[in-house]
């Protein structure tokens, strides 16, 4: 006897009727294959896999800025980066810095630096890891804490002024990589657009008080890739 089954209405269905549904079957693929361009085994054109999702959030807040940015950096990615600037955006370097930085031998240039001399270098900097041997989730690093006794304004209007500490590191970069990462002091300026967005319109970087030996700020970090 042959073994039963049951079909989806609960109808016993002997084997036999199945394996007859089975030659039947692979009859028909028989023939589509033998049909002209209709081989399963011809190349498919790719399904389109959908956009990326974006891991950034609304910049709803000047906390939400800088944790876009902290992604921008980590994920080298200058579109998401540039994002959180204004269109007014300003970097202002520590005084120090243009002392000792820019003059010989290093020349580096903190001159008017604006959005487009943030983007270049920036941009540079972060290109600057792609042969890097690290892995690839170790080639940027960025730390942002909050300042002890700046605390962020609970509800700004217009504008608002934060402080954060900040340790960055892009590997092999000249002055921040992994065995000295650039780190400072900012006071961030952002404003706040008609669509209650907000966007860094200025970064004011400082040296911190106690300054490690051979450390650079951000503002050193970035310039030789201006």
């Amino acid at each position: 006897m042959h073994p039963v089954t049951e079909t989806a209405t609960g109808t016993p269905r002997s084997a036999s009727t199945t394996c007859s549904s089975i030659t039947s079957l692979l009859l028909a693929c028989a023939v589509l294959l033998q049909a002209p361009g209709c081989s399963l085994f011809d190349p498919r054109e790719p399904e389109d896999p959908g956009e990326v999702q974006d891991p950034t959030q609304p910049p709803t807040s000047p906390s939400m800025v800088m944790y876009n940015l902290d992604i921008g950096l980590e994920s080298r990615s200058i579109t998401i980066y540039s994002a959180c600037l204004d269109t007014s955006f300003v970097f202002t370097a520590d005084p120090a810095d243009a002392v000792e930085y820019g003059g010989s031998p290093w020349n580096y240039d903190f001159d008017a630096w604006d959005l487009d001399a943030e983007f270049t270098s920036v941009y540079n900097l972060l290109a600057s890891t792609s042969g890097d041997s690290l892995p690839e989730d170790s080639l940027v690093v960025a730390y942002f804490s909050l300042v002890p006794g700046y605390s962020d304004p609970p509800a700004p209007m217009d504008s608002a002024v934060i402080w954060r500490d900040y340790s960055i590191v892009v590997a092999g970069s000249e002055h921040a990589g992994w065995e000295n990462p650039a780190v400072g002091q900012a006071r961030i300026t952002m404003v706040e657009d008609a669509s209650s967005y907000w966007y860094i319109s200025r970064w004011e970087d400082f040296r911190l008080e106690e300054y490690p030996e051979g450390a650079c700020t951000w503002g050193v970090a970035k310039a030789p890739y201006r």
